[in-house]
């Protein structure tokens, strides 16, 4: 282990957490079964040592470091939930509307709002809107574990389902051209850059436009050197994620899932035919969620953290 030891008379090794490297200090959390809050010092004998040392390549080691981990990604998910009701005004109802967007998707997927009949061939538009709904619901999640880029990740893929509703609604007869499409078709005539030029040249804008979908890409999913691993915090200081708590970072997906999440309910409950009183009510959510929208969100959120001052908070 790379670390300054402090041998004292009692033959005991201690060191301070920052002497030692990020990666050691999370697996000493798991196997101790201590958070990293908890664990300001680590102290054992030689023998203790010794035992530590042989159990890192041990089988069943991995276990404990993922137990371990797991019980600190699930105080930040409490911590999370805990606080959202004082985030301001917008954001705790920007968060009801949301579940009620994916309780909307989850249901038009399901067929609740009508059924096309047949096979799996004919659900297919039906299945790519259930799809955002397990999407949304697993962003979520992943948010309010402190996996801020991870989250995001799964907003782009989202944000590209919610591109090709747009375009089933001005164009009805791409959706026969998706259904009967191939990979090489796919690639050629409907990819996400492509999608976005057949919604401008129809007379629309693309929900996800090139812009942000280019900064999805370059925080959370292509291998950047500028990348800074859930770095939502004034310094920009790149930290392991499930571990700290970043309101800023939290923010940033609510803003990008809610926004995304309205345009696909909305598209889908008329691209699928649902009834026209359960279109009202969807349309009236969508309202209410684009009103409590804030206005942090991945083309903007650097700039903001300029004016901040303050660390990233801890669970």
């Amino acid at each position: 282990m790379c670390a300054r030891v402090l041998v004292t008379f009692q033959l005991r090794f201690k060191w301070r957490l920052e002497e030692i490297p990020r990666r050691t200090q999370l697996w000493i959390a798991g196997f101790c079964g201590r958070g990293l809050i908890e664990l300001k010092t680590f102290t054992c004998s030689v023998g203790e040592m010794r035992r530590l040392k042989r159990a890192i390549v041990k089988y069943g080691a991995g276990r404990k470091l993922l137990r371990g981990i797991g019980k600190y990604e699930d105080k930040c998910e409490k911590w999370t939930e805990k606080h959202i009701p004082r985030w301001g005004k917008k954001a705790p109802a920007c968060y009801e509307y949301l579940g009620q967007l994916l309780a909307y998707a989850d249901m038009i997927g399901s067929c609740a709002y009508g059924c096309p009949g047949g096979g799996a061939d004919e659900h297919a538009v039906w299945y790519l809107v259930s799809r955002s709904s397990s999407f949304g619901r697993a962003a979520l999640r992943l948010m309010k574990m402190g996996f801020y880029d991870e989250a995001l990740t799964i907003v782009r893929s989202i944000g590209e389902i919610s591109n090709l509703l747009l375009l089933f609604g001005v164009e009805p007869s791409s959706i026969k051209e998706w259904e009967q499409s191939d990979r090489a078709y796919r690639l050629d005539k409907l990819s996400p850059g492509k999608i976005r030029k057949r919604i401008q040249n129809l007379g629309g804008q693309p929900p996800m436009s090139a812009d942000k979908y280019s900064a999805l890409c370059e925080i959370s999913t292509h291998p950047v050197p500028e990348a800074r691993p859930q770095g939502f915090n004034h310094a920009r200081r790149a930290m392991t994620g499930g571990m700290v708590v970043q309101e800023t970072g939290a923010l940033v997906v609510l803003n990008e899932l809610t926004m995304t999440m309205i345009v696909v309910v909305f598209m889908a409950a008329r691209v699928c035919k649902a009834p026209k009183e359960t279109v009202k009510e969807i349309r009236e959510v969508c309202e209410e969620a684009i009103k409590h929208l804030g206005s942090i969100d991945v083309t903007n959120f650097a700039d903001t953290l300029k004016s901040l001052k303050g660390q990233p908070k801890n669970p």
